[in-house]
């Protein structure tokens, strides 16, 4: 699933292109294992308007309980029609955030970021081995690929607060999923905001970062595929 904030396109981008690999380029073998479900747009609305939340002014990433939203409702049914054993949910994510850090000068550093589902009432089997194996090989790859690579750091508005791996709340999608009984992953490609930053409010910079990232996820996926 990509763009559910509608400032945050290079996913979505990334996902056409992935899914015209899997249909006629390499990855085309992957379809002998496994069926992909691929949303690339989950928020068409605030796409259009260049902004983060809906038309309703709703962040659909967070609606996963309420479901108030069109869109998420047509996620969460997505998920319960299809049941899917994994689900990758696709961000961008700014490194320099005013309403974060950045008023005290800080700035969260990275070009890839992932974080499993990760709430408590999980099944256990399914964290430990979203945690303790996919994650960790999932970040190497992207690793050996080239790109600069991390467990997924929440969202830090002091310097006085403990660091965590993103919330637990069910609202978010693969907290979600999770529940649902998918293996399911958040990740986080570097979105730099306006200014003095020309490299990653490059388009085609970011889509190649996010193909990479999404390329090296499946790989590994597909080596756990009978754990799974």
């Amino acid at each position: 699933v990509g763009t559910q904030h509608g400032t945050e396109p290079s996913g979505g981008e990334a996902l056409l292109l992935i899914a015209r690999s899997l249909a006629l380029g390499e990855m085309k073998s992957l379809l002998d294992d496994a069926d992909f479900i691929i949303v690339p747009n989950a928020n068409p609305d605030g796409r259009d308007l260049q902004r983060r939340v809906n038309a309703n002014n709703v962040n659909l990433s967070t609606d996963f309980v309420l479901l108030s939203q069109p869109e998420s409702r047509a996620i969460n049914d997505l998920l319960l029609r299809v049941r899917p054993q994994v689900v990758l949910d696709v961000h961008e994510s700014a490194i320099l955030k005013k309403k974060t850090l950045g008023r005290e000068g800080y700035l969260t550093d990275f070009h890839a970021q992932f974080e499993i589902g990760n709430n408590t009432n999980i099944a256990p089997e399914i964290r430990r081995l979203s945690l303790y194996r996919i994650l960790p090989e999932v970040i190497d790859e992207v690793q050996r690929q080239g790109l600069p690579a991390q467990r997924y750091i929440g969202e830090i508005t002091s310097i006085r607060q403990v660091i965590t791996n993103g919330g637990l709340s069910l609202q978010n999608l693969r907290n979600k999923a999770g529940m649902l009984g998918a293996f399911s992953f958040l990740f986080e490609n570097r979105l730099d905001p306006p200014g003095n930053f020309p490299t990653h409010r490059n388009i085609q910079e970011r889509v190649s970062e996010q193909i990479l990232s999404i390329e090296s996820f499946l790989t590994v996926v597909h080596t756990h595929a009978h754990e799974i």
